[in-house]
């Protein structure tokens, strides 16, 4: 996502802004009283003059509340007062801008925020072509102590010192949602690389900046299953499995197979394939924002290609720039599935008022069209899955 901090502050009360760098002892020369709805350039002066380190955790706060301001964070945020803070879900409920709603959180109920914030990162990966959800396994072992983090922590840090050679470090941040389910990042050692940056004096310098990478464990204690986030496909994932029920159920796991797919999606690259409608369903128009499509063979180091297309581009469009995007890589649609696809439906307006708009993004394993806040929205979504083949009924 780009962020645009100019565009990001107009979306916000001037009011709550106020609140929030009177919080942080900042912008005391910012006369808020005067500054009329989506005036930010005294704002954003105010905040070129904070220094270095004061300006990127402003826009990494504004960033967050960016990435929150959707439907998927805004249902994980409701989530979190509905069971911490009740008495202000009212309040918060009546607010009518998301961007305002996020950050309220924020100023009123923090811990909140950042358990939402965390909880949404975890669905939002849950969408990428790293997620598998493994069949339940029996088990009363469970128990999620110093004892057995620690345990998790040594046995990530020899798998991977003996498979991949970056192991020497593993940090396991452990939470638990509200519904249950145990969440465990387990952050390690990526392999190293080279990023140029602006050093202090403003010169772009290289640096060896050792990144982390993120395994995501989730366990429903409710059935015994496992949902995992980590690269490395279905081999890898299998011994990870192993290592999580080991540590944490202090149980030994046969080798399986992952869950099916809940949806189908490559047969959407089919030459005869259309966003079919109903009348009924008042649906203006179907296009696609974009999609990640993966080989299916060797394609000389290749790992996917993420085609965006112009707003209001048919499919079939949209199928002939992939064609020529594949054909540039000696590729064709056979060779290639669909890794995630982004789809927008665009309902009929009145004639006086635009028709509303429904997003939703899909994976094999996943579809935020649940995070809908439309009933009615999300059941003709669910039936246009339906009709276009996309669920695995």
């Amino acid at each position: 996502m780009v962020f645009d901090l100019k565009k990001q502050l107009k979306q916000h009360d001037n009011g709550l802004l106020q609140q929030l760098f009177a919080e942080r002892g900042e912008l005391d020369d910012v006369s808020w009283s005067t500054l009329k709805k989506t005036e930010v350039n005294p704002i954003i002066i105010g905040i070129r003059s904070l220094s270095p380190c004061q300006r990127r955790q402003i826009q990494l706060l504004l960033q967050s509340i960016a990435k929150l301001a959707d439907n998927r964070g805004l249902k994980v945020i409701q989530e979190e007062l509905s069971q911490r803070y009740p008495e202000l879900v009212p309040t918060w409920g009546a607010l009518k801008n998301r961007a305002d709603k996020v950050l309220w959180v924020y100023l009123n109920a923090r811990d909140a925020f950042e358990e939402a914030a965390v909880f949404a990162r975890a669905d939002a990966l849950s969408v990428t072509r790293y997620f598998n959800r493994w069949s339940p396994v029996s088990c009363n072992g469970f128990e999620a102590s110093d004892q057995r983090i620690g345990d998790l922590k040594a046995e990530l840090r020899k798998h991977y010192s003996q498979n991949e050679l970056r192991g020497e470090h593993c940090e396991v941040h452990h939470y638990t949602r509200l519904n249950g389910d145990e969440y465990f990042f387990a952050y390690l050692p990526d392999w190293p690389d080279n990023f140029m940056v602006f050093n202090d004096e403003g010169e772009l310098a290289p640096v060896d900046f050792p990144t982390a990478f993120t395994n995501l464990f989730v366990y429903e204690p409710a059935t015994g299953a496992v949902e995992m986030i980590a690269t490395g496909g279905n081999t890898a994932q299998q011994k990870l499995r192993k290592i999580f029920y080991k540590a944490m159920c202090q149980q030994e796991v046969t080798e399986t197979d992952p869950d099916k797919p809940e949806y189908r999606l490559d047969h959407l690259l089919q030459p005869d394939f259309t966003f079919q409608t109903e009348l009924t369903d008042c649906i203006e128009s179907v296009t696609v924002p974009q999609v990640l499509l993966v080989p299916l063979v060797d394609a000389d180091g290749l790992e996917g290609l993420q085609p965006r297309f112009r707003k209001g581009l048919s499919w079939s469009d949209s199928l002939a720039l992939i064609d020529s995007l594949l054909e540039s890589r000696d590729l064709s649609r056979d060779q290639v599935g669909v890794d995630h696809i982004q789809i927008r439906i665009q309902f009929m307006g009145d004639g006086n008022k635009r028709g509303k708009t429904l997003t939703f993004r899909i994976s094999p394993r996943s579809c935020n069209l649940k995070a809908e806040d439309d009933e009615e929205l999300q059941a003709i979504g669910g039936n246009c899955l339906r009709r276009w083949g996309v669920i695995n009924d």
